[in-house]
């Protein structure tokens, strides 16, 4: 979501699969489509649900999880329960081989549920669809060396001094 000169649209993207030759392809290709939707894509592989928990657990957010259903002990359904009782309400995309978990994917409040092998257009119109989602709830702003997500509603006013943008909100 695009702001002030200095601003371009952010999103922190987490990728969640056992299979380790997929998480490199699939970042991969999420890097791809992010670049030329101009989005600056910050990516995070995990092998576990187990170690995307902990990562959660330790303060860190995303905007989109990429699951993988299949996984270890730990299955991506499960994993996205845990997510949604620890009160993370990103979007959740459950990827996987086989159609036969759909409907248990979608009591975990999936945004999307996809068959792999992942198509290129599936990955843009997922990130499409995700940041004009965004552009209507929220703004995201580069903070540091990361970014803030604030809500639209929160927002009191907005300044510029300079070239520094400063949002003030309730």
């Amino acid at each position: 979501i695009a702001f002030g000169a200095e601003m371009e649209r952010h999103m922190k993207i987490w990728i969640c699969d056992d299979a380790p030759g997929f998480l490199e392809e699939y970042k991969k290709l999420v890097l791809q489509q992010a670049e030329e939707l101009c989005l600056h894509a910050e990516v995070r592989t995990f092998a576990s649900g187990e170690e995307i928990l902990s990562y959660a657990q330790a303060g860190h957010q995303a905007d989109v999880i990429f699951l993988d259903i299949l996984m270890g002990e730990l299955n991506g359904i499960d994993t996205a329960m845990a997510l949604r009782e620890m009160g993370v309400e990103t979007h959740i995309v459950f990827i996987t081989s086989t159609p036969d978990y759909a409907i248990e994917g979608y009591k975990a409040k999936a945004f999307r549920y996809i068959l792999k092998p992942i198509r290129i257009d599936t990955v843009r119109t997922l990130l499409e669809e995700i940041l004009e989602e965004g552009r209507e709830d929220s703004l995201v702003v580069p903070h540091g060396k990361s970014s803030l997500s604030v809500q639209k509603e929160d927002i009191v006013y907005i300044e510029r001094i300079n070239r520094k943008t400063i949002i003030h909100t309730q």
